[in-house]
């Protein structure tokens, strides 16, 4: 053996601990005291005997780590063996034995202070054996991380953190602190799952619950602070940044209530306690309202609680308020902050009613009480205008809010002149808008409405002077500048200035007649306004209006030529309309001059090309030329054209109207065969077939097509009805057959006809022709028409005899017969209008081309087909 082997042997007893089997192990032992192999072969040797006692376990081990002290598995051996022997013993009654292998482990670890599995082992039986010795273990762990490295501690801090948390309190906060230096930036700020760190991590969000929940707020108090200053790097937590600003808040509140709740002696206790101050709350409440301005009333509340918190600040937690309600940009802020401020005051008057109750002779608190009162009552009464105050900070173009405003301060003038004011220098012209679709609220009104309260006053000076501002103002459309010109104008007529009439047109005709682009379009908003109000139709129109109402009577040509020289230009700039074309031709006809009415209803049809539109002018056109017949300048012939012209160039489907004017025309100047001529041209203009081209061309839509039917049966009707006046029973029968025989009439017209023409036979004793036009008209609607066959069987009754009954009645089954046949074949007939094939069905393609039997069928019906289905 060794020397170190000899001076060992001194202090076992050998002749107990070695017998006589042992002899060749410990031979080999000496031989190679370095080999570990032979140590750990003599120890299960040794292990495997029933007789060996835990000391000659020991005294192998320990003699084998001390020839090999860096042997780790020799180390782990000895180490194991001696803890299952210690470990299930009473540590308080056994502690010497404890204490043993603990210094085992610390001899171990001297050697292998790098070997984790000693540590694990270690630390695994401190947590289970001595779990009271806190600061042991807290050094041993620090010991382990020290001592380690760096990708071991992964072994070392899910048993230290676990550790942490049974404990708690200032210890297991130093611990988590430790923690926090070692753990990755990224996991603490979320970037990082958990997994990513073999199962270690944690966000900043679980390290504040810790130290939330072990007391540490100085700890808590920074790492809020790290969020706050570093937001931006914090967004990828499970909370908002707004989320966790507000407990941020909410955690200072709760540490100023605790500190507040707390006697003297707690405090004094508590002095290195974490704190706040005024200042650092209010700078952090007003930086996230800053960063979250939507959510101002929040943040307002929360200092209001602060200051609430601490006794004699009532003034500032109404400053708050206050300060809160005047910059809050939300309905739901504002209803949050008025609300709860309301609130605050109804507590304060009553404390305060209290006091004054106990002491009513203390008239400092009466002058308290009564302007605490009196502040209520303010606050409650300006609740309108405080909202409409946020309603505008929201959107301040927002112009049913500036209405709103003034309805405010209808009863206080110089409120309200002050807010007209406001409103018109604060709005954008070009973001002025009604949120709510009301098209009263316009910038152009505002201006209007504030002039009017002068010139209510009779200061038209005043009013003049805003409007002259107004004209230079700009507006979301021209529309709204004519607006103004026209107020303006209103207000001067209706001023006391001696020029006025003159004044109110010469505004008029500044913007009107001051030249300029004809081209350009009226609803470009590219083009600055006041370049566009010149073809304002509505600025025109009350500027005409405006002449007119200075023509007196037909002698005041000059003013009526001012009239005319307004609607000439006005179509020169081509901004007439249809309606603007029927006033002025009915201007000039209520002064007589009937040729230049004409002459204006010329331009208009020249004007618009829309047929439906010609078709209107023309209607006024030739009502108003017949009207002036008995005028000068009245010619039929020239009237005759009017209506030809009239025809060709409205619409096939309004043409009825022309054609009856035109006739009654010829007939009441005692053209009576060019009246019944013009209603015959009237029947061929009528039908599609004899102008097809015309009626593609117009794009007639079915409602037109009926129309045009149900036009050419009046027409047939009031020819019929001119013819019979004449008694011209030739052209009559002529007419009465080309009717009848017209089959774009319907079915209940031609049957009409058909009834009116047997009359006119049965009066002229035609009884044959009569016969054959109930023939004619039967067969012809394909129907069983009692009423006929009775109008038939009366006339034979009346007219006929027993012959020619029998006749009627022959006739009556043979069409009976035929419809029972229409019928029948019908119903042979699928939904589809197609014949049932009587081979039944064919199943598939393959099926329909086989051959038929040679034999015919004995009835052939040539338009049946093969059909895949039965029917």
């Amino acid at each position: 053996m060794t020397t170190s082997s000899s001076a060992n042997e001194k202090r076992w007893d050998l002749n107990r601990l070695i017998n006589q089997d042992d002899i060749p192990f410990e031979e080999e032992i000496s031989k190679d005291p370095f080999n570990h192999e032979n140590w750990l072969q003599y120890y299960h040797y040794k292990s495997s005997k029933e007789t060996t006692t835990f000391y000659n376990k020991v005294f192998i081990l320990e003699r084998a780590v001390q020839n090999l002290p860096k042997a780790d598995q020799l180390w782990i051996t000895y180490l194991d063996l001696v803890q299952s022997v210690v470990e299930h013993l009473n540590y308080f009654h056994y502690k010497q034995q404890f204490l043993y292998t603990n210094k085992l482990f610390d001899r171990s670890l001297l050697l292998l202070y790098t070997n984790s599995d000693i540590w694990m082992k270690y630390l695994q039986f401190l947590l289970k054996t001595q779990s009271n010795e806190i600061t042991l273990i807290r050094r041993k762990f620090n010991l382990a991380l020290r001592s380690l490295p760096l990708k071991a501690h992964t072994l070392i801090w899910p048993l230290y953190l676990n550790f942490a948390d049974s404990v708690g309190g200032k210890t297991a906060a130093k611990i988590y602190q430790k923690y926090l230096q070692y753990l990755d930036e990224d996991i603490l700020k979320g970037l990082k799952s958990r997994s990513d760190q073999d199962g270690l991590g944690g966000t900043i969000e679980d390290f504040i619950q810790k130290f939330d929940e072990f007391g540490d707020f100085n700890q808590v108090g920074k790492l809020y602070k790290i969020i706050i200053d570093h937001p931006e790097q914090y967004i990828s937590l499970s909370r908002t940044i707004l989320q966790i600003w507000l407990d941020y808040i909410e955690f200072i509140l709760d540490r100023e209530e605790e500190v507040i709740q707390e006697d003297d002696q707690q405090k004094e206790n508590n002095h290195h306690r974490w704190h706040s101050n005024d200042s650092y709350f209010e700078d952090l409440v007003f930086k996230g309202i800053r960063k979250f301005p939507d959510q101002m009333g929040k943040f307002y509340i929360k200092l209001t609680q602060y200051y609430k918190l601490k006794s004699g600040n009532d003034d500032k937690v109404r400053y708050f308020y206050e300060k809160g309600i005047k910059e809050c940009v939300t309905v739901q802020d504002f209803l949050l902050l008025y609300n709860d401020s309301i609130s605050f005051e109804e507590q304060i008057i009553d404390e305060l009613g209290e006091k004054f109750e106990s002491n009513p002779d203390d008239k400092k608190l009466d002058k308290e009480l009564e302007y605490r009162l009196y502040y209520f009552n303010e606050l409650i009464n300006n609740r309108p205008l405080l909202l409409n105050d946020m309603m505008l900070r929201q959107d301040i173009n927002n112009l049913d809010v500036w209405f709103e405003r003034f309805g405010l301060f209808k009863d206080d003038l110089n409120q309200k002149l002050q807010t007209f004011a406001q409103a018109l220098m604060k709005i954008n012209p070009f973001k002025a808008h009604s949120l709510l679709g009301n098209e009263s609220h316009k910038l152009s009104k505002i201006w209007i409405d504030y002039t009017k309260i002068y010139s209510v006053k009779q200061d038209f000076k005043t009013a003049n002077l805003i409007f002259t501002k107004a004209k230079s103002s700009q507006f979301n459309h021209p529309d709204e500048l004519a607006d103004i010109y026209i107020a303006w104008s209103e207000m001067l007529l209706e001023s006391t200035f001696k020029d006025a009439d003159s004044r109110s047109i010469k505004i008029i005709e500044e913007v009107l007649l001051s030249g300029g682009d004809e081209k350009i379009d009226y609803d470009d908003s590219s083009i600055d306004i006041h370049k566009r109000i010149r073809k304002s139709i509505k600025l025109w129109l009350f500027y005409i209006d405006l002449l007119e109402s200075f023509v007196e009577s037909e002698t005041d040509e000059s003013e009526i030529n001012k009239v005319m020289e307004a609607y000439n230009k006005l179509i020169d700039i081509k901004i007439a309309t249809p309606k603007i074309i029927l006033d002025y031709a009915n201007f000039l006809e209520s002064y007589k001059y009937f040729e230049k009415s004409f002459t204006i209803y010329e331009i208009g049809l020249k004007l618009f090309k829309d047929a439906s539109i010609k078709f209107e002018i023309w209607n006024v056109y030739l009502t108003k030329t017949l009207n002036t017949k008995n005028n000068k300048g009245y010619n039929i012939e020239r009237i005759r054209d009017l209506f030809e012209q009239a025809l060709d160039q409205s619409p096939t489907y309004l043409s009825k109207q022309f054609l009856i004017l035109y006739s009654n025309f010829e007939q009441e100047n005692g053209f009576i065969m060019n009246a019944i001529k013009v209603l015959k041209k009237g029947l061929k203009l009528l039908s599609v077939v004899d102008n097809i081209e015309r009626y593609q061309n117009e794009k007639s839509s079915s409602l037109n097509k009926n129309q045009l039917v149900q036009d050419k049966f009046d027409i047939y009707t009031i020819l019929i009805f001119k013819i019979e006046q004449y008694q011209d029973e030739i052209e009559l029968r002529k007419i009465f057959q080309t009717s009848i025989q017209d089959l774009e009439l319907s079915v209940k017209n031609l049957v009409e006809l058909t009834i009116k023409f047997v009359d006119f036979e049965t009066k002229s004793h035609q009884f044959e022709r009569v016969r054959n036009l109930y023939k004619y008209i039967i067969r012809l609607i394909k129907n069983s028409d009692d009423k006929l066959w009775s109008q038939w069987e009366q006339f034979e009754i009346s007219n006929g005899n027993e012959l020619t009954f029998k006749d009627m009645l022959r006739f009556k089954r043979t069409i009976n017969q035929e419809f029972k046949d229409i019928q029948s074949f019908k119903d042979t007939i699928n939904p589809m209008g197609f014949v049932k094939s009587s081979d039944g069905p064919k199943v598939s393609s393959i099926n329909a081309s086989e051959p038929l039997p040679s034999q015919e069928p004995t009835n052939v019906n040539p338009d049946e087909i093969d059909l895949d289905m039965d029917m």
